[in-house]
């Protein structure tokens, strides 16, 4: 990892008492580069997860689906990713699965209704609902909401994911996750790439694609690989799970971290 200017002045420096990093990967490869021990006891963006989450029922099986969060980036990849979902339509196993887009509030209500009525979906909403929209597409339902990120990731078996911290989270609760690459300016090739570095195998993404409609029938290949994986072979859960803990640690990241500091001040 190339440290940017003057980081590395400030982490060699005596008084930065203690390092932490977000993930254990960083923190191997910051002591290297420091010579000077970096420490990973979890992350505090996980904690409010681990607190809240919940038992599914077996008979859901839902997809989060995450475009990211900047404008206006979060519209092309918020297409891509509906693209993908009109590409699969046809296929009646999608009939039974939730698909939940995770919005935020820079893109409106009316602008999502434009969308889908441009692209000949059906609204299925006849009151609307100022946090959620329902829509469909031959056999497949989406369900679109604003401000519910948490609950859409803790209820999906896996996501479909053109997002940074949404899959690292994903990552983190053991839930395989489908990246799509984008065209950016943030999720790009490289972004992505470097994504599937720092979260594992289980970030699942067509990469040796020809053009538009290939990368979109490979992404739907991946799909249902990963519904067959989770539905079919108990040990690729466990896996998942095992991941999760090595690459972005357990539950009470803040309360360690907290613990750790108050030794490092008394023996200051």
């Amino acid at each position: 990892m190339k440290l940017p200017w003057p980081s590395k002045f400030f982490l060699l420096s005596q008084k930065a008492k203690k390092i932490y990093t977000r993930d254990s990967l960083t923190a191997n490869d910051l002591t290297l580069q420091l010579t000077k021990k970096v420490s990973f006891l979890g992350n505090p963006f996980m904690d409010k997860f681990f607190s809240r989450n919940k038992v599914l029922k077996k008979s859901e099986f839902s997809i989060g689906l995450f475009p990211g969060s900047r404008f206006p980036e979060i519209l092309d990849n918020f297409i891509l990713i509906l693209e993908v979902l009109e590409a699969l339509s046809d296929l009646r196993y999608f009939q039974k699965i939730q698909f939940n887009f995770a919005i935020v509030n820079a893109l409106s209500s009316s602008k999502i209704e434009e969308i889908f009525q441009k692209r000949g979906w059906l609204n299925l909403e006849k009151i609307k609902d100022k946090y959620l929209l329902k829509f469909q597409y031959k056999f497949l339902e989406v369900n679109v909401y604003w401000n519910n990120f948490d609950n859409i990731l803790l209820e999906s078996r896996c996501c479909i994911s053109m997002a940074g911290t949404a899959a690292e989270q994903a990552i983190g609760l053991g839930k395989p996750v489908i990246q799509i690459e984008g065209k950016g300016p943030q999720f790009t090739k490289t972004f992505a790439e470097a994504q599937r570095r720092l979260l594992g195998k289980y970030v699942f993404c067509a990469i040796n694609y020809k053009d538009k409609n290939d990368q979109i029938n490979q992404t739907i290949k991946l799909i249902i690989k990963v519904i067959y994986l989770i539905q079919l072979n108990k040990k690729f859960m466990i896996s998942c799970n095992e991941n999760a803990k090595k690459r972005l640690g357990e539950n009470k990241a803040c309360f360690k971290m907290v613990d750790d500091m108050n030794i490092v001040i008394k023996n200051d």
